[in-house]
């Protein structure tokens, strides 16, 4: 008897906890539906949701986006796309951002409309409408209060029912936090003409000879970090920033002397020969860019950079040769180079172009490329080298 009737207890709180169970997931919350509805100036969206729910709403720049999160929110119904083109709202989006939210986000227009967030009996209702000079804000849900009915007492005439008060629909303004973002980079530059190129005089065997020399930089890796800030300038979201750069500077010496003759006179004998070199250039930088298209997905950027650029430049300094009978060109044999690293630093000018394809609303893929212009003095060589140079490098943008 005694085992009887723990069995019966036992199904008895098991039968409670699956009736609790289906009571629970009977009052989750489910967006079943968006539509929206035209009226002139205005355009009103209904999001009906079933159960009880709560939502936040924030705004998002570049593309231009206000989101609203409702959770907790386990079922969605709704399509996921719906395109409206009206009032500054181009398409409506939803989807399971989390495993307790469900995301809704309106892909607004340039000129971003004014909106309103209310609760209504069968879900949340946006209002957007536009105006003059407007920013993207958010409205704290209007709160409905009911009217309160007196108690009738034994024996009294029904007081009269006063007048429900107004909807107290408070805005509150979002305040706009400017992004900021981070990017990781890498690639290569182009170097189209040559660094520097000079010429000294050799004084051998009582005569004058010469040595020209020229220094080229072909295709050399570069890889960058970049930290940026959004700013507002006419409207739309440009950057403000500022990077580091390592530049590998792999480049080619090119020699070419004229040695007189030991014997002869005014018979010079010729001499060509080259060194590989390899250096290291460091670049910091501010930089300004503003948008030139914006699109969904797309954006293309555009603007100056200064910055300063140092490190070293390998050249040559002395070289030794050994001459053998009949002491022509071909007799000539180069024993040994000395080379020197000049440090060099100087302003660094650049116009660059960026372009992002957004994977993401906190990643991009950017591709960055610019023509830069630096120009430092090689001690060594007594005048200016002119690196001038394209280069391109891709990497990924991190919004945060």
């Amino acid at each position: 008897m005694i085992k009887k009737k723990r069995r019966r207890n036992a199904l008895f709180f098991v039968t409670i906890l699956l009736i609790n169970s289906l009571l629970l997931a009977a009052e989750e919350a489910e967006l079943k539906n968006i539509r929206f509805y035209q009226k002139e100036d205005r355009l009103e969206v209904t999001i009906e949701i079933s159960g009880e729910f709560g939502f936040e709403t924030f705004s998002l720049i570049g593309p231009k986006r206000l989101v609203i999160d409702l959770s907790p929110v386990y079922s969605i119904k709704a399509l996921p796309t719906i395109n409206v083109n009206a009032c500054g709202v181009l398409r409506i989006r939803c989807g399971q951002f989390k495993p307790e939210v469900a995301r809704i986000v309106f892909d607004l227009a340039e000129k971003v409309p004014s909106h309103k967030i209310s609760r209504v009996s069968e879900g949340l209702q946006v209002l957007f409408w536009q105006e003059e000079q407007v920013r993207a804000s958010a409205v704290v849900p209007e709160v409905r209060e009911e009217a309160q009915v007196p108690e009738k007492k034994l024996g009294e005439k029904p007081a009269p029912l006063s007048a429900p008060p107004a909807a107290k629909a408070q805005p509150h303004v979002l305040a706009e936090k400017k992004p900021a973002f981070l990017r990781l980079q890498g690639g290569l530059s182009l170097f189209p003409i040559a660094l520097v190129s000079g010429q000294k005089e050799l004084i051998l065997y009582g005569e004058a000879g010469s040595l020209s020399e020229k220094y080229k930089a072909s295709l050399n890796l570069v890889f960058g970090l970049s930290a940026a800030r959004a700013v507002k300038v006419k409207e739309k979201e440009a950057k403000v920033g500022a990077d580091f750069f390592l530049w590998s500077l792999n480049h080619k010496g090119l020699f070419e002397a004229s040695i007189p003759h030991p014997f002869i006179p005014s018979s010079p004998r010729d001499l060509a020969f080259e060194e590989k070199l390899s250096n290291s250039l460091f670049q910091i930088s501010a930089f300004f860019l503003y948008p030139l298209l914006e699109k969904e997905k797309l954006n293309l950027m555009i603007g100056p950079a200064v910055g300063y650029a140092f490190g070293k430049l390998t050249t040559l300094e002395d070289f030794n040769i050994e001459e053998r009978p009949p002491y022509s060109s071909e007799d000539l044999i180069l024993t040994d180079t000395v080379l020197i690293d000049d440090s060099i630093g100087d302003f660094i000018f650049e116009l660059r172009m960026e372009f992002n394809y957004a994977l993401s609303p906190r990643t991009s893929f950017s591709i960055l490329t610019s023509l830069s212009y630096f120009n430092p003095k090689i001690n060594n060589l007594g005048k200016r080298a002119k690196f001038i140079s394209f280069p391109l490098s891709l990497g990924f943008e991190f919004r945060l």
